[in-house]
């Protein structure tokens, strides 16, 4: 009698272990193509830029030309400390508005941190690409050691 009723509790201990397991698992975002937290994946990706590093020998096999070349420049004193931030949020807003995920290229090429921000701008249309350049433009207005280059040559070419 006794080993018929811990046989009882040992079932019925799983059961509740397999339905808290389920519930769980069943809290995750389901996206029309029934995979869990796709929908969720797909509105991060679409907010959150997609950034390389790449060294001189990269960029010298790359692109001959950019769409947009956002340089930061030094004068002897090193670039601009809010520059990057600068580029980095711009380029995070305009994403989360449009709904698309730009990618950029960073390439280092001075000695007090001189970089070439590089962007294809392939994701958007030509008058996305147009708003992109526009509000950049405005948003890094009177930064001397910011300088923006819309068809811009890979200085590595």
């Amino acid at each position: 009698m006794r080993l018929c009723f811990m046989n009882q509790l040992w079932k019925l201990l799983v059961f509740i272990l397999l339905l808290v397991n389920a519930a769980c698992k069943s809290g995750s975002k389901v996206s029309a193509g029934g995979e869990p937290g796709a929908a969720a994946q797909e509105q991060t990706l679409a907010q959150e830029p997609l950034v390389q590093s790449w060294t001189r020998d990269q960029a010298a096999k790359g692109p001959e030309r950019f769409r947009l070349v956002v340089s930061l420049i030094s004068i002897g004193e090193g670039t601009d400390p809010e520059g990057m931030r600068l580029i980095e949020r711009y380029v995070e807003d305009f994403g989360k508005l449009s709904g698309k995920s730009l990618s950029y290229v960073l390439i280092p090429w001075g000695r007090e941190g001189e970089v070439d921000c590089c962007f294809a701008l392939n994701e958007l249309t030509p008058a996305l690409q147009t708003q992109f350049i526009e509000g950049l433009k405005e948003r890094i207005k009177g930064r001397n050691l910011l300088q923006i280059n819309e068809n811009a040559r890979n200085r590595f070419r």
